[in-house]
C-alpha cells in the first residue's frame, strides 16, 4: 500500500490537502481526516472510508463506486459529478453538500444519511428509490429526475437559468432551515 501525503494545520491536525486525481482504489481509510482536502477526479473505487472525515472536501468527478462511506462526515463537500453508484452511505452526513451532476443508482445505499440542505442540480433519481426518504431535506430543482410515481416538492418544479441562480436559491433554502452554508453541520 502507498504513502499518503499529508501535512499538519496549525492545530496540529493531520490534513490531506492536495490528493487531485489521487488513485486509492481499495486502500482502508477508515476514520482518517481529509477535510478540505482536494480529491477531484480521485479513483476511490472500494475504498473503505468508513467515518472518515471528509468536511468541506472536494470530491468533484471523484470515482467512488462501490466505496465504503459509512458513517463518513461529509457536510459542505463538494460532490458534484462524483459517480456514487453502489456507494454505501448508510449513516453518511452529508448536510449542505453539493451534489449536482453526481450519479447513484438503485445500489447506492442512503438508508439513515442525512442529505439537509443538500443541493441536486442535474441529477437523475429514476431508479433509486431510497430518494423519497430525503426529499424533505434536499434542495432540487425542474432537472431533478425522480421514482414514477413519487410527489415532487413544490422547489423541485422551479427552473433557473444558471448555476449562480441556483446557488442563490439553494443558499436561501439552507438559511431558511437554519443552516449555515459556510457551516452546514
Amino acid at each position: 500500500m502507498g504513502k499518503i501525503p499529508a501535512m499538519m494545520d496549525g492545530e496540529g491536525t493531520i490534513v490531506y490537502p492536495a490528493l487531485t486525481g489521487a488513485n486509492l482504489q481499495g486502500f482502508r481509510l477508515t476514520g482518517l481526516n481529509f477535510s478540505k482536502a482536494f480529491l477531484r477526479k480521485a479513483q476511490l473505487q472500494g475504498a473503505d472510508l468508513s467515518r472518515a472525515q471528509l468536511q468541506g472536501a472536494n470530491l468533484t468527478e471523484a470515482q467512488l463506486h462501490t466505496t465504503d462511506l459509512y458513517g463518513a462526515k461529509l457536510q459542505g463537500a463538494i460532490l458534484s459529478s462524483a459517480q456514487l453508484k453502489g456507494a454505501d452511505l448508510a449513516f453518511a452526513q452529508l448536510e449542505g453538500a453539493d451534489l449536482n451532476f453526481a450519479e447513484f443508482d438503485p445500489d447506492t445505499n442512503l438508508k439513515d444519511a442525512n442529505l439537509r440542505g443538500a443541493a441536486v442540480w442535474f441529477v437523475d433519481f429514476t431508479n433509486v428509490p431510497q430518494i423519497v426518504n430525503h426529499l424533505e431535506h434536499l434542495f432540487g430543482d425542474s432537472t431533478v429526475r425522480l421514482p414514477e410515481g413519487v410527489a415532487r416538492p413544490a422547489r423541485f418544479d422551479m427552473t433557473y437559468e444558471d448555476w449562480e441562480a441556483f446557488k442563490t436559491a439553494w443558499r436561501a433554502f439552507q438559511y431558511s432551515l437554519g443552516q449555515d452554508p459556510e457551516n452546514p453541520e
